[in-house]
């Protein structure tokens, strides 16, 4: 073709580009798309999708709304302004909104409700709902034509907390002939409020007014004390929420802090026998309150101590508010040693007698008694029991028990810091053969490194032994063989275990087999000890019958410790009867505690026999025995 050919197809190219793109643009644009070319936006050519909502028919230059939706409120139905409403919401409140859409009439007959649900591409938030169902494919039904709407229900969990979440209920609408309807998206913002409860003090309540400065309780077994509780909401430092004029408190949260957000937990455990619960206002205490506005929740912990529970080294008690722990406050609560606070109907002898005591040695304890009759002692006072004596370097429980001529089990009952009660189990109960021993205690110091805890285990019998404690014992051994038995004597594999052809019972594994010949046999779970995290080697002492026990890592005060004596052991599980489940673990005696204020010199509650010419002592005082005692 030559530079003039080259030109030719270059023009008759130019001019099929021209008919194939002349005869596209004749191509009329699809149900659901308009052709934009020449409107008001320039940057738009062509077939152009309709917005959510909007349709249009085939061929159509326009598009047509079909489709209109609206946050409204759940009981005026006014309706929220804005693309994106926003809402807050605070855990314990339940944002209620109401989400509908309506069908713009077009003049055409029998036009259906639009349909709506759960759009999937936004989801719910977690425990939120929408007509009832939390999956984005359960559809609204309520309303009547042209409208369809649903109720979004939102009542938040602690752990949603600060949390924000954008929702969208998405609306079509089927059956229109000859149009492609684009679904319509109805939308909002919910924000969950961070909640930071306060702990303070009450200008109305008397009682409540300084305890928030109070750290430290200080009481005695025998009488209650009452730690008080004033959990205040947080001042609201997010935006005020869209909210109807009527002010409906079930459509959005307008505070930072409700009864549920309020509501305290304990955190960790409290002493045994005390309560957290919530204050019971009287008439005119409520009264007040209402009237100074005072929105705060009013809480109490109660406890009244009891036998065994003094202790040098308080005790630590904590709350929480706000679910997610965010606020926290601790009191350290003492029960004084050689106290007793006198209950209603209580005598001098009454109260000697749980302290295995004379009731003359209280008598002279308390030279300040209000009665002289010494039956008559006044409920709520606060009787001494004995001295308090400063514990010396080298001093042991038998020494100083001797020292003061009382019973050394005496003097340990008086101090529950030097022992704690013990729960043993006992796998398996075969009577005359080796047990592994299952033991839990929780005492009311803390155990360091180096100290020791001794149980006296008087039914058990087995030469000395030395070994190591474990965690647990779950690996099965071999085959333990109960007897022989006699045949009519045959009622179980051992005591507490299951009948011959069963399964075995607590202690055994596998299955109870008899030959007929008077041997039984079961599988037990046994191991060799070793492995445990805070305890080390154990010790038996066939002649003092004594279990002894190695700390080897820090136990904290109140911490539940379980551990187990193997089978290794060799203890001797009684031919008759059963061993008690219950023993006193007895550690030893300290110099020094540790206490709020750092280590301290470790007092020793004695109650002391009628005074004895050998004991330079004075009663009424903090009593003067030797140089020791304060």
């Amino acid at each position: 073709w030559g530079l003039g050919g080259a030109g030719l197809a270059a023009s008759y190219l130019a001019v099929l580009c021209a008919v194939l793109l002349e005869g596209a643009a004749a191509q009329p644009c699809a149900a659901g798309l308009y052709d934009a070319t020449g409107g008001g936006d320039p940057m738009l050519t062509g077939c152009v999708k309709c917005s959510p909502g909007w349709a249009s028919e085939q061929g159509s230059t326009v598009c047509t709304q079909v489709l209109t939706g609206e946050v409204r409120n759940k009981l005026d139905d006014m309706v929220f302004g804005g693309m994106w409403p926003e809402f807050r919401v605070a855990v314990g409140d339940t944002l209620t909104v109401k989400l509908s859409t309506s069908h713009v009439a077009s003049g055409r007959e029998g036009e259906p409700k639009p349909h709506l649900k759960a759009a999937e591409s936004w989801g719910l938030p977690g425990y939120a709902t929408l007509c009832g169902s939390n999956a984005h494919g359960a559809e609204c039904t309520d309303g009547g034509a042209p409208e369809t709407w649903g109720l979004l229900e939102f009542a938040p969990r602690p752990d949603q907390q600060g949390e924000e979440y954008s929702t969208c209920g998405e609306a079509t609408i089927s059956a229109v002939i000859g149009w492609v309807v684009q679904p319509l998206l109805v939308c909002l913002k919910i924000s969950v409020v961070q909640v930071t409860p306060m702990f303070g003090n009450s200008s109305v309540l008397p009682e409540y007014s300084t305890f928030s400065s109070d750290f430290q309780f200080v009481g005695a077994v025998g009488c209650m004390m009452e730690i008080p509780l004033q959990i205040s909401p947080s001042s609201c430092s997010a935006p005020g929420c869209t909210i109807s004029p009527t002010g409906n408190a079930s459509q959005c949260s307008t505070s930072c802090g409700n009864a549920a957000s309020l509501m305290p937990s304990v955190v960790g455990q409290l002493p045994r026998g005390a309560k957290l619960h919530r204050r019971m206002l009287n008439s005119s205490e409520s009264s007040l309150l209402m009237a100074a506005g005072d929105l705060s929740e009013y809480w109490a912990i109660t406890w009244t101590p009891e036998l065994h529970s003094s202790s040098q080294v308080p005790y630590t008690v904590c709350v929480s508010a706000g679910g997610a722990g965010l606020a926290q406050r601790c009191w350290d609560v003492t029960v004084e040693k050689c106290r007793h606070c006198v209950r209603p109907g209580e005598t001098l002898a009454s109260i000697a007698a749980q302290h295995n005591a004379d009731w003359m040695q209280l008598y002279f304890a308390n030279p300040t008694l209000p009665s002289r009759n010494p039956q008559v002692v006044s409920p709520g006072y606060n009787l001494r029991l004995g001295v308090l004596y400063e514990v010396q370097s080298g001093e042991y429980l038998e020494q100083i028990a001797e020292k003061f001529l009382v019973e050394a089990d005496n003097v340990l009952s008086e101090n529950a810091d030097l022992w704690a009660e013990s729960t043993i189990e006992y796998a398996p109960k075969a009577p005359g053969r080796s047990t592994q021993l299952d033991i839990a205690f929780s005492a009311s110091r803390g155990l360091s490194a180096g100290e020791t805890l001794t149980l006296t285990l008087s039914e058990l019998a087995a030469p000395d032994w030395q070994g190591e404690t474990a965690m647990d014992c779950e690996t099965v051994g071999t085959s333990m063989h109960y007897g022989p038995f006699s045949k009519p004597h045959i009622k179980a594999c051992s005591q507490g275990l299951s009948a011959p052809g069963e399964s075995c019972g607590p202690g055994g594994w596998g299955e109870c087999n008899y030959d007929g010949e008077g041997t039984i046999a079961c599988n037990v779970k046994q191991c060799a000890g070793g492995s445990h995290p805070k305890l080390g080697a154990a010790r038996w002492m066939g002649g003092t019958k004594k279990l002894t026990i190695d700390v080897v890592s820090s136990i904290a005060k109140s911490e539940m410790v379980r551990f187990v004596v193997p089978r290794t052991a060799g203890l001797i599980y009684p031919s008759r009867g059963h061993p008690e489940a219950k023993a006193r673990a007895v550690f030893p005696v300290p110099m020094k505690v540790n206490v709020k204020e750092g280590l301290v010199p470790f007092e020793m509650c004695v109650v002391l026999p009628v005074c004895d010419p050998g004991l330079s002592c004075l009663y009424g005082t903090d009593c003067k025995i030797s140089r020791a005692v304060k």
